[in-house]
This record gives C-alpha cells, sequence and structure tokens, in this order.
C-alpha cells in the first residue's frame, strides 16, 4: 500500500518543514508555481492580418497585441478600437464592460521612407503624429480587442467586358450599387456585330458561374429586373451573331443545325436524326446562348409547352436514368378508360 506524505520547501535550498526520513521506493515530486496559472489570454479580431488568441502578459498593451495580430488589415478605422473587459460587478446579468479607446496613425505600423511620417490607411488621413498622442491602453486578462473597419471601405472592385462592346476592357466599379447597363453604357454600348441575346454574365464571386440574364431586355429597359448589381471579378462576354444551334446527346446524329426563327426543341432533335431508343426525350433541355436553361414544360391535361432555341443555342437529349424503375402504361389507360366510361355514362343519364 502507498501513504501519502507532506512536506513544504522553506527554500530554495531544499530545507523543508515538517521533514521525515525516507524509505524504499519512494516517490517525490516537487510542484512547479507556474502550473497552478491558468493560461490567460487576449483576443482581438476585426481589421487585424491574424485575428485569435494570444496569451496574455503583465503590463500588455493594446499596440503589443496589434503587433502579434501583425498589424490592421485595408481599411482599419483609426478613429477608435473598443476593448471589452470581464465585468467586476455581474449584478443584472451583466458579463462584460466595454469602452472604445483611441487610437492614431502610428497604428499603422507603416511609415513614409522620404518624410517618416506614418502613412496611415487608405481612405483616411494621417492623423496625429504627434508623440503625446500615441497614448499607450493598457490591457487585463481576458480583454476582447475589436479593431474596427472604416465605414463603406472597401478596395476597387472590376469587371471586365469581353467581345462585341465598342470599347472593352476591364472597368473599376464606381459604387457598390452599380449595375449592368450602367457600365454597359460607360463601355459605348454594343457594336454593330453584336448579338445581344448570346450575352453571358459569368460570376467569379463564391463559384457561382453563369447568371442567365436577358441583357437584350436590360439594354432596353433598365428597369428591367435582370439588371443585376455587379461583384467584384464579373465578366460580360457579348459575341457575334451565329446562325446555328449545337444538338448533342441522345440524338442519332448529333451535330449542328442551321438556326430557323420559331422553330421549336423537337425541330432541332429530328434534324439532328431524331432521338435514340435510350433517349429521354421528356428531360431534354435547351441551354440558351445567354446561359439561361430552359427544358420542356410539361402539361396534365394540355401539350406539352416545348422551348424555341435561340440562335447559339445547344440542345441537349439526355439518356434515360437505367436505374429508374419502368412504369408499365397498359394498367393506368385500363383504369383511365374506366373513368372516362363511368363519366359519359353518368353525362347520358344525367341528360335523360
Amino acid at each position: 500500500s502507498r501513504v501519502q506524505l507532506h512536506a513544504q520547501l522553506a527554500d530554495t535550498t531544499g530545507a523543508t518543514r515538517g521533514e521525515f526520513l525516507l524509505a524504499d521506493a519512494d516517490e517525490i515530486q516537487v510542484f512547479s508555481k507556474a502550473q497552478f496559472r491558468p493560461d490567460r489570454y487576449v483576443a482581438i479580431t476585426g481589421a487585424v492580418r491574424h485575428p485569435g488568441r494570444y496569451p496574455y502578459r503583465a503590463g500588455m498593451t493594446l499596440r503589443d497585441v496589434a503587433l502579434l495580430a501583425g498589424g490592421f488589415n485595408e481599411g482599419a478605422s483609426l478613429d477608435a478600437a473598443e476593448v471589452a473587459h470581464m465585468a467586476t460587478n455581474r449584478s443584472g446579468g451583466s458579463e462584460a464592460v466595454t469602452e472604445r479607446v483611441r487610437l492614431d496613425s502610428s497604428y499603422a505600423f507603416a511609415s513614409d521612407p522620404r518624410s517618416g511620417r506614418n502613412g496611415g490607411a487608405p481612405g483616411r488621413d494621417a492623423g496625429d503624429d504627434r508623440p503625446e498622442a500615441r497614448e499607450e491602453i493598457a490591457l487585463r486578462p481576458y480583454d476582447n480587442v475589436l479593431i474596427l473597419r472604416q465605414e463603406n471601405f472597401s478596395l476597387p472592385r472590376t469587371v471586365t467586358l469581353h467581345g462585341e462592346v465598342r470599347m472593352p476592357g476591364e472597368y473599376t466599379l464606381r459604387s457598390k450599387s452599380e449595375r449592368l447597363a450602367d457600365v454597359v453604357a460607360r463601355a459605348g454600348g454594343f457594336t454593330t456585330e453584336a448579338y445581344v441575346p448570346g450575352a453571358t454574365l459569368r460570376r467569379a464571386a463564391d463559384s457561382l458561374g453563369f447568371i442567365g440574364i436577358d441583357v437584350a431586355a436590360v439594354v432596353r429597359d433598365p428597369r428591367n429586373r435582370d439588371n443585376v448589381t455587379l461583384e467584384d471579378g464579373d465578366v460580360l462576354t457579348v459575341p457575334r451573331y451565329e446562325g446555328v444551334v449545337v444538338v448533342k446527346g441522345a440524338v442519332h446524329s448529333p451535330t449542328t443545325v442551321a438556326y430557323v426563327p420559331g422553330r421549336s426543341l423537337s425541330y432541332y432533335i429530328q434534324a439532328a436524326g431524331g432521338a435514340t431508343e435510350q433517349a429521354d426525350v421528356r428531360a431534354a433541355f435547351v441551354r440558351e446562348p445567354n446561359g439561361r436553361i430552359e427544358s420542356v414544360r410539361h402539361h396534365r391535361f394540355a401539350p406539352d409547352g416545348s422551348p424555341e432555341p435561340l440562335a447559339g443555342a445547344v440542345v441537349t437529349v439526355p439518356v434515360k436514368d437505367a436505374t429508374q424503375p419502368h412504369r408499365d402504361l397498359a394498367p393506368l389507360l385500363a383504369g383511365l378508360g374506366s373513368s372516362l366510361a363511368a363519366v359519359v355514362g353518368l353525362i347520358a343519364v344525367t341528360k335523360k
């Protein structure tokens, strides 16, 4: 069996209080004060390069934790920061007390090598660089520091216009609300060879890809709902007119067919040799040249609505899904026939 014995170290020489004799196989453990200290920290978030928690050190200031966080991002506000302290009085449910503290341009940690003045943040004046203005803000354990951002700050955002526009190029957006029609007007509109119904808008933001919009409708009426607000990285491509429709998929002869205005989806499928036995014609669809996807609109008691491909469209006829069970239409038709017979009989009895 084991017995717990205690002794205290009187000093660093090894002198002890409550000393006792040791026996064979005894184990001695000397504790360190550091292991009983909590891992205190301060946190910094907002417009800093490396937000997160950093170990607290006695005497730590806001400038220290800003340095540990790699400095401020572009757009950081140098007017003030918010510091949250743990509430010393928790009556009434209070958990933290916040205060706004004063900053200055020296927190930008960048200076002009010629003048030595701090450059401040983009979009803001350098501010007060006097030494007496650089007040050091002492932090407490578990403080949360929030570096605020400038109101409505954003780096320059650009969109690109390709193809048949009068002045193609990369345009910088003037505001967050600038729309497609506005940038097209800045580019001088379209050339005489432009095929506006085939214009495509590709959005890089959030990997959205092509956005199906009617650019021609937007040009006619800027109030059209397709006059979307542009985002950084948007690309508008306006092609030349191509009077063909591409047909691919489960058709006998995938090919390119001459465009005929007003012709429906089924016309182009037949022009490509018709659908194969494996084709799922009901699931056929059209990718219009502007990126919009259209498919056959099925109606229960009316003829199906078939889209009319535009010039430059791609018609796709998919293969039937082999995992879907085959439906036997004979029982369904027999039941439908019985229902129709009952309805006819009811009408006949009513007329008597």
